[in-house]
């Protein structure tokens, strides 16, 4: 009871929600006995309450896999690993990818549940396209791999003709393809999840600077425009929208490193242009520009002497080349 913090009394509404209040060596003194032997006893006592409460009916289990959870576990792995040069969690953010992409598929419809042993069901609503673009995109400049890029331009794609309102101006949540409903639902805000509309229109304007696709520029631009009341009554709710405004309006500074990703040299560039956190750099890389993403980006990018090269640029014009992390963190410094 000690241990636990039981009292006669209870600890909430006259019962008593086991918890731990105090540290178990302040207990065993209070008791007079050894940590040990406390370990002991309580290790005795939880025996006897799992037997007891293995009489009763157990909770249910939530073990479905939702899409847009996963995604935004991706991006965060992705990213943290490709600042902190850790090449695991990248790695599972890999998998995790291939398990969306393979695994939460239907025919070509991305679906937004799957658990083990029912497979996958359910369309996916807009907050899973979104989160997964948003997850890929950062997954290639994690990676500089290509097939994350090309998924990520496929998924918006489809993301524009489910969702996307030309009338309105606004993502719906649920698809073209959904059951009718009385009502088209649109969560616009931002509570403990961002509203797939912020997340699509983040996603959208990255991929309309490596894309150079003035539609994404201008879906996101609009999708903007119909959340300027919204952000200006209540910004607390509309934080990221916030976000993709400050994005919207703000200077891109666009990194494009040519190279063999597994030679030390690229990698002490990518290590350079990563040191320091600026939220609205993108990042695009290939072997060679001819392996690479189909982007603007990549056009005439070009090793200089054989040596890994890094691009400084902004709005596709770019510095001098440089091939080395000094000459790369000066240019970097320079803005």
């Amino acid at each position: 009871k000690a241990y636990w913090g039981v009292t006669r009394e209870g600890n909430f509404e006259g019962k008593n929600i086991l918890s731990v209040p105090q540290d178990e060596e302040l207990v065993a003194a209070g008791l007079e006995m050894t940590v040990e032997g406390l370990r002991h006893a309580v290790g005795e006592a939880r025996a006897k309450l799992y037997e007891t409460r293995s009489r009763r009916v157990w909770p249910g289990l939530d073990d479905k896999v939702l899409t847009a959870w996963n995604a935004m576990a991706m991006k965060a792995f992705a990213e943290c690993g490709a600042a902190m040069g850790r090449a695991d969690w990248i790695d599972t953010a890999r998998q995790n990818a291939n398990f969306l992409l393979e695994s939460l598929n239907i025919d070509g419809r991305l679906c937004r549940t799957w658990k083990d042993g029912s497979g996958a069901r359910l369309n996916a609503y807009l907050e899973d396209y979104a989160w997964l673009v948003d997850g890929l995109i950062a997954l290639y400049e994690a990676t500089f791999e290509r097939r994350w890029f090309d998924e990520a331009v496929k998924l918006a794609d489809q993301m524009h003709e489910l969702f996307w309102s030309p009338d309105d101006n606004v993502f719906y949540d649920t698809g073209s393809d959904h059951e009718t409903l009385l009502v088209r639902p649109r969560e616009a805000f931002d509570s403990a999840v961002p509203s797939g509309g912020s997340v699509a229109v983040n996603a959208l304007l990255k991929l309309a600077v490596f894309t150079g696709t003035p539609d994404y520029h201008r879906m996101g631009s609009l999708a903007l425009r119909t959340a300027r009341d919204m952000m200006a009554r209540a910004p607390e709710a509309t934080a990221n929208w916030v976000s993709a405004t400050s994005a919207y309006l703000s200077t891109k500074q666009e990194i494009v490193i040519v190279g063999d990703v597994s030679d030390p040299a690229t990698q002490e560039l990518i290590a350079t242009a990563r040191r320091d956190y600026h939220p609205y750099r993108i990042f695009a890389g290939a072997q060679t520009p001819e392996e690479g993403i189909v982007s603007p980006l990549l056009e005439g990018r070009e090793v200089v002497d054989g040596k890994p090269t890094a691009f400084v640029c902004e709005s596709y014009t770019c510095k001098l080349p440089v091939t080395t992390p000094e000459d790369l963190a000066a240019q970097l410094a320079a803005d």
